[in-house]
């Protein structure tokens, strides 16, 4: 099993080079395999004080969350030993938005109905899991979880009995059910090619002093761990929010208005949000046949050795940084 350490230095390294967001996707979610699931996480390093401030705010998971702790649960003193020693840690769809703002988008809503229901997070979605379209990257989702279709009929997500991200054919059991293409992870062009209309251009939030919210959260957290703000992340758009996105502005040849809007999002490195609802402290998608259907769009399969070439292809760039 990989640290946290070695997948951020590789992420660095395909960064670095000529590798496409889907190509890293593939190749960073592989390399997360083992890595352990705690409730209401979505990336953070798994330590005893992290483990246990998650189950003293989440009491109805702290069981499980002190109990797979061998610190937590008293069955050593320290770390050295735990498998899970220098790894992130994850709740099913922590692990996809962590995964996908490894790559510069980010997916709203803190549960998985909250990310099923977004429609900005989307270019397009089905649920009818046949129709999926099976050459591209997509989130595919089930009741209650959700996980990452990354071709050749597998999904990798975080959960299940292991307590960890694994990965699993489709159907899978239970079944995967939807699905859903993050928006900016394909280009226009990309995304016609493969049988789906999308318009040019992807909505984004302004934000400014005064606003709050998720979005605000988000935008502190994107300034803190990529830029070296030190932000409290408490979504109030307030005088230091405003300081940190002006010196960020400034920095990249922006107006240094204080104005989060297209051109410093796009700077930021994330596309494809806006207006993302409030949470229902729901976990569980809509039933099988909600009162309205998401469009389900009817895609044939891509040619398998495409398929193929496009999985092997991102296999060796693993193999490229393990050596």
């Amino acid at each position: 099993m990989y640290t946290a350490n070695e997948v951020d230095s590789m992420v660095r390294n395909w960064k670095q080079g000529e590798y496409s967001k889907v190509e890293i996707l593939w190749a960073l979610s592989e390399c997360c395999i083992g890595w352990p699931y705690v409730f209401g996480a979505a990336g953070e390093m798994c330590t005893p004080a992290k483990r246990s401030s998650y189950a003293g705010s989440r009491p109805d998971h702290a069981a499980a969350i002190r109990g797979a702790c061998p610190v937590l649960s008293g069955k050593q003193p320290a770390c050295d030993g735990c498998k899970w020693v220098d790894a992130r840690i994850y709740d099913c769809r922590g692990f996809t938005r962590w995964l996908l703002l490894q790559v510069g988008i980010y997916i709203y809503g803190g549960t998985v109905t909250a990310q099923w229901e977004t429609e900005s997070n989307w270019v397009a979605k089905g649920t009818d899991i046949n129709a999926m379209p099976h050459g591209l990257v997509c989130c595919v989702f089930r009741p209650s979880h959700t996980g990452m279709y990354v071709g050749n009929d597998t999904v990798r997500h975080c959960g299940g009995k292991k307590g960890q991200v694994v990965e699993e054919k489709l159907p899978g059991t239970p079944h995967w059910e939807r699905w859903a293409i993050p928006a900016g992870l394909y280009t226009t062009d990309e995304l016609r090619k493969a049988g789906i209309n999308v318009q040019d251009d992807c909505n984004i939030p302004t934000l400014r002093r005064g606003s709050q919210g998720d979005e605000v959260a988000d935008l502190q957290t994107i300034l803190n761990a990529r830029y070296g703000a030190d932000l409290e992340v408490d979504g109030n758009f307030g005088k230091a929010t405003e300081a940190a996105v002006k010196a960020f502005q400034k920095a990249n040849g922006l107006t240094a208005d204080g104005v989060v809007g297209t051109k410093t999002w796009k700077a930021l490195g994330v596309s494809g949000n806006t207006n993302p609802p409030v949470d229902n402290g729901n976990n569980e998608i809509p039933p099988s046949e909600p009162e309205t259907q998401p469009q389900t769009i009817t895609i044939p399969l891509a040619d398998w050795q495409e398929i193929k070439a496009a999985v092997m292809a991102a296999y060796h760039i693993i193999k490229k940084y393990e050596g």
